[in-house]
């Protein structure tokens, strides 16, 4: 894999994703490049701006999803100094157990109040029948079961030169592009660091309704899994061949599981800096322009769709009463 465009990784980390004095952004990531070419308006209100919708069942599978990493993380750090199976699992649920937002995860019972007084005419995208996968209960089920799945799993955890394993890690690899006079920084998070059949993959947990070819399917196109492969390759200091993914399927009824293997070749990393160039020019065009149009192909999933549909004139008043500002998307800050 041709590592061209690489530079040396600096020590300083900037506060801001975007250039002093604009929002013109220059540390990227998977989800503020998605942002960005799936929707303008959707960008500017996510990324730039910060807003995420007052809505309970977003809340709840945003912290599912990261307890979850938490729970697998423990158990590989348990592995890495020397516990058996079990014994790293029955650390992973007791720190877990531990952890201040497990106990803000809903029980059932708290699912059936919030459905109570649910619209039912008001689709949001996150479900309340998804949110009842995602109690306190299914939390432990899952990452428990994973772990048994994968009991004897062909797939090495990396072990770092710290001594630590190669698990949540946050990386900032910075990128030289042709016609680009400022830095490009290439962010994200990768799971797990894996040794597979020889080669070095970058391991992503991803949950879903179904186990299905055509979920892993999408993950062959996938730039987010690209730009693993990128940095994998410069956190590990050799080339690796692709992303690993795990899929993680939350139903009622119990928890399956499926494991797709997707590899990159050299022309599609150099797409991929391609890729880089254009969002970097769309920054660049809808700031100078201060003009950040919908794409209404891209509203089915989307959390702004029922603010895009009211005139103009009211959407002001609708953001503030149903969405809450935060700080916005950062891709520089470690999780």
């Amino acid at each position: 894999m041709s590592m061209d465009h690489i530079l040396p990784a600096s020590a300083e980390k900037p506060d801001s994703q975007f250039l002093p004095g604009t929002s013109v952004q220059y540390a990227w990531d998977s989800t503020s490049l998605t942002n960005i070419l799936s929707c303008p308006r959707r960008y500017k209100l996510s990324i730039i701006g910060g807003y995420v919708p007052r809505n309970p069942n977003f809340a709840i599978a945003l912290v599912f999803g990261i307890l979850q990493h938490k729970g697998l993380e423990f158990y590989h750090v348990a592995k890495s100094k020397g516990a058996t199976h079990d014994e790293a699992v029955r650390d992973a649920c007791i720190r877990l157990a531990a952890e201040p937002a497990t106990a803000t995860l809903p029980t059932d019972e708290d699912i059936d109040q919030l459905k109570e007084a649910h619209d039912p005419d008001e689709d949001d995208g996150i479900t309340l029948r998804n949110s009842r996968v995602r109690t306190r209960y299914y939390l432990f089920r899952a990452v428990v079961w994973y772990l048994e799945h994968y009991r004897e799993d062909p797939a090495e955890t990396i072990i770092l030169t710290s001594g630590k394993p190669a698990v949540e890690l946050s990386f900032r690899v910075p990128i030289e592009l042709d016609g680009v006079d400022h830095p490009i920084i290439l962010c994200g998070h990768i799971d797990r660091g894996m040794k597979f059949n020889g080669s070095i993959y970058a391991g992503d947990y991803k949950t879903t309704k179904a186990i299905s070819r055509q979920f892993f399917d999408g993950f062959d196109l996938s730039h987010q899994m690209t730009g693993y492969t990128i940095a994998s390759s410069v956190i590990f200091d050799e080339p690796a061949r692709g992303a690993i993914i795990d899929g993680i399927a939350l139903q009622v009824g119990g928890v399956k599981f499926g494991r797709h293997v997707t590899t990159r070749s050299q022309g599609q990393v150099r797409e991929y800096f391609d890729l880089l160039k254009y969002a970097n020019q769309l920054a660049v065009s809808f700031y100078e322009r201060d003009f950040y149009p919908m794409n209404t192909a891209s509203c089915y999933f989307c959390d702004f769709k029922q603010l895009c549909r009211q005139p103009p004139e009211y959407r002001d008043s609708y953001l503030k009463l149903n969405f809450e500002q935060k700080r916005g998307w950062n891709p520089l800050e470690n999780r």
